[in-house]
């Protein structure tokens, strides 16, 4: 077998649950297995698995029993596939028709890629597109410093890799397990993003990067934590981690803390060792600090002081990204044959 598809149900609302299945089995590659855990549910979607299980043999349904969080049956369902690529998928997401053929692919013509994500088009609350600034596996790992360069809904793994390495999603964290994960895939292997819109991601209210974000910064700051002390900085501080999440977007940048953030983002930058690539580095923190800067409430003259204080008034980047994000966008236009169908099923 190919793929294992895996995909977690909790108390999934019925019109995204029907959705989210139907786009897996109609994916135009069809040598896979849709393995469904169900963690505990208590509304009537395990009967709707239930049901979709008996018509279509390809499924697989695991049943927790109770409700045991998001990595614990991600772990489960890692143990039950049988395919050479683990693909995840959520419950309440649409893949597009060609995603399973592009990944597949993709990942047996570049054998030194271990993970591989994708673009998604955000629909629902939030519309356009999840863009990362670069695609490559050195930008990509320079980007896990802050945040996940990796969509997780679009992500699809060689199982081998995980199993040779002893990779599963660490069950302690409830939410931000993805970042977790990948920051650790780093450590054996190689990850990047195929510049393809593979996936239509729905913004709801119900989400945990929504509901939870207290918790999940927490989570994050765990694995920036690591991250820092085992490559730039050993003895980080409580005040520079917190300066650090200005970057992940969970602290907000003012006029009281930008020129900080700006030194540290140097010192990230000048101290790390051989571990990131110093170009690659460079331009991912910069780029951070200047989107984040040019987003700010900050009045437009402190922006252009701060600019000119750290005589960076020539640094590209930020134009260099809104170009790149401009092309990207043209080039990742969905596909004319599926336009109807996702109209269908988004009303957008």
């Amino acid at each position: 077998m190919e793929i294992s598809c895996i995909m977690s149900n909790y108390n999934t609302p019925a019109e995204y649950l029907h959705a989210s299945i139907q786009s897996i089995l109609s994916q135009t590659m069809g040598d896979f297995e849709l393995i469904i855990i169900d963690d505990g549910s208590t509304d009537a979607s395990l009967e709707i698995i239930k049901d979709y299980a008996q018509k279509d043999s390809r499924i697989v349904l695991v049943e927790n029993g109770k409700n045991c969080g998001l990595p614990y049956s991600l772990n489960r369902g890692i143990d039950k596939a049988q395919g050479r690529y683990i693909a995840r998928m959520d419950t309440d997401d649409i893949s597009l028709p060609d995603r399973f053929r592009l990944q597949k692919e993709y990942l047996d013509s570049h054998s030194d890629i271990d993970v591989l994500g994708g673009f998604a088009l955000c629909f629902g609350k939030q519309k356009g597109y999840s863009i990362t600034p670069f695609y490559d596996f050195e930008h990509c790992k320079c980007a896990m410093l802050y945040a996940s360069s990796l969509p997780h809904p679009t992500v699809m793994m060689r199982r081998d890799f995980l199993q040779n390495n002893s990779l599963r999603y660490n069950e302690t964290f409830r939410s931000a397990q993805d970042l977790e994960l990948w920051s650790r895939c780093l450590e054996y292997g190689k990850v990047e993003v195929l510049d393809s819109v593979l996936l239509l991601y729905r913004i709801h209210g119900n989400q945990i990067s929504v509901g939870k974000r207290e918790q999940q910064k927490q989570f994050v700051k765990q694995v920036c934590q690591r991250q820092i002390s085992n490559h730039i900085k050993k003895n980080v501080t409580d005040e520079e981690l917190e300066l650090h999440l200005i970057l992940s977007g969970y602290n907000k940048m003012d006029e009281n803390n930008a020129i900080q953030l700006f030194r540290w983002v140097e010192q990230v930058i000048k101290s790390s060792d051989n571990y990131y690539n110093g170009k690659a580095l460079k331009d991912i923190m910069n780029l951070r600090f200047y989107m984040l800067l040019v987003k700010s409430n900050i009045n437009l003259f402190m922006k252009l002081k701060i600019c000119f204080l750290q005589r960076s008034i020539l640094n590209l980047n930020f134009l260099k990204y809104y170009i790149y994000r401009k092309r990207v966008i043209k080039k990742l236009s969905i596909p004319e044959k599926y336009r109807q169908e996702i109209y269908m099923k988004t009303g957008e």
